[in-house]
């Protein structure tokens, strides 16, 4: 294991700080790094940035808050293990959660694995990045490469995103905006969530989108036999494929904001959903006998509904109750059907 040293950066706020770092001090660890390294990340609850390497600089990570850091070689390989020091529940709370500063060269080759936490990435070019998240959010901008993004409970985000795609997430939304594909197949899942898809214009991609519950809306034009497939699909929610704006729109000012302001919008938009979700279930709650006010006594199974005529956001509320428990895929078609009403 090696020892941590002071960081002259994270001593001082400095112009140069990277998009979503945090400025305040934390300890400064260095990460051995050969001609094939190969870096194994795990955390058991963090807020992860990972950015490119400054110039000159060998790879370390700033640790901030109470986080115990073990880096251990192994071949090739390096190995580093993020530890809350402090038990409770409060340490799981997104406030709370020790920040962490990653710092590797532009084509690296990592695997980051988050119990619980959010991982943002930004600048890799020519990377190998495989993020799981058993509980919280992936953020990537502006990464090219192989990349491999899962999420158990939480949702995928990216912008100016490109090379090959392997992304899945099992309750929560996929949301990407891709300006490069790489010939071969490339896989966009959700079990319950929207998958958003937003593609450079001129791309020659064959597309095949699948629904068992919700819609498949496809603007995008998709050639078949063409080199690139892709696959989007999602068990309970909505697909969607359209074009992404147009070259030059980012310079007239359309996506001015930076990462942070991005990185603020859909943290609101998920407390958003999960307020409305809690309003869903405190009307349950409210019903006399703890049950939905439109469930029925004696009266034949309904057929499986549909989310013709339901929002995608209320949608994605209803999702974030199944997948934080708090209501089973019965009543949650229960609400379904009673939101059409």
């Amino acid at each position: 294991m090696f020892e941590s040293e002071p960081s002259p950066q994270s001593s001082e706020a400095t112009s140069d700080t990277p998009p979503g770092a945090s400025s305040r001090p934390g300890e400064r660890h260095l990460i051995p790094w050969g001609q094939r390294a190969e870096l194994e990340l795990h955390a058991s609850a963090a807020a992860l940035t990972l950015t490119p390497l400054p110039e000159g600089e060998k790879p370390y990570l700033v640790a901030h808050g109470p986080v115990e850091v073990q880096v251990r070689e192994r071949g090739s390989s390096t190995s580093v293990e993020l530890n809350i020091r402090e038990s409770g529940f409060w340490s799981f709370l997104w406030r709370s959660m020790p920040q962490v500063e990653l710092f590797l060269p532009a084509n690296a080759k990592a695997r980051l694995k988050l119990d619980a936490g959010t991982v943002r990435v930004a600048g890799l070019k020519d990377c190998e990045l495989d993020v799981t998240t058993d509980a919280g959010t992936a953020d990537v901008r502006d990464v090219h490469g192989k990349l491999t993004l899962r999420t158990s409970a939480g949702s995928i985000f990216g912008q100016r995103v490109g090379g090959t795609f392997d992304v899945q997430a099992a309750a929560g939304s996929v949301k990407l905006d891709v300006d490069a594909l790489t010939p071969g197949e490339h896989r966009f899942v959700s079990q319950m969530g929207a998958v958003d898809v937003r593609l450079v214009p001129g791309l020659d991609v064959s597309i095949e989108a699948r629904t068992s519950l919700g819609s498949v809306r496809n603007s995008y034009p998709s050639r078949p036999g063409a080199p690139t497939l892709l696959r989007l699909e999602t068990d309970l929610g909505s697909v969607r494929v359209r074009e992404s704006h147009k070259p030059g729109r980012e310079a007239d000012g359309e996506d001015r904001h930076g990462w942070e302001h991005d990185a603020r919008r859909w943290q609101r938009q998920t407390e958003r959903w999960q307020r409305r979700a809690e309003h869903h279930a405190e009307r349950w709650a409210r019903s006399g006998d703890g049950r939905p006010p439109w469930a029925g006594h004696g009266r034949p199974p309904e057929p499986r509904p549909t989310t013709a005529g339901i929002p995608d956001e209320e949608l994605r509320r209803v999702l974030q109750l199944v997948s934080e428990g708090k209501v089973s895929v019965e009543d949650a078609e229960k609400l379904l059907r009673a939101m059409q009403r």
